[in-house]
This record gives C-alpha cells, structure tokens and sequence, in this order.
C-alpha cells in the first residue's frame, strides 16, 4: 500500500557529500521477505536527504530518474 508520494530531488554543491541516504532490496536481495521493493535503511545526520527532510527510513523507492519500478504489492 502507498500512502503517499514524494517527488524528491537532491541537488549537491559537494560531490564527496553524495545524497545522503543508503538503500537496500531489488530481486535476489529482498530487504523485507517476500518483498522485492527498494528501501531506503538510512539517512546519513547532516546529508542531503537529512537536511531536506523528506526521506525517511523505511520509505520504498518507486522511480529513479526515468525507471520506474513496478511492485506486485
């Protein structure tokens, strides 16, 4: 089920800083069983996605750039 969804674009002025956050999941590397979403497991304290603020554990990534990702659920 989505409860909502965010359109989110990180841009960063400092290349080492990256965006800010860690995922984890896709085929072959469910992060919640039987579950082949995409999950974001941390916000990095002071990254791009902290200081936006809208990101948050546990959110499932639906598109990235063009792709979109397509769930059974």
């Amino acid at each position: 089920m989505i409860v909502a969804v965010l359109i989110v674009m990180f841009v960063s002025t400092c290349l080492d800083a990256g965006l800010g956050f860690s995922i984890a999941g896709g085929v072959g590397n469910e992060h919640v069983a039987g579950d082949t979403g995409i999950f974001i497991t941390k916000v990095i304290d002071g990254g791009a996605a902290e200081q936006d603020g809208r990101l948050q554990y546990g959110d499932r990534l639906i598109r990235v750039g063009n792709h979109t990702y397509k769930y059974d659920k």
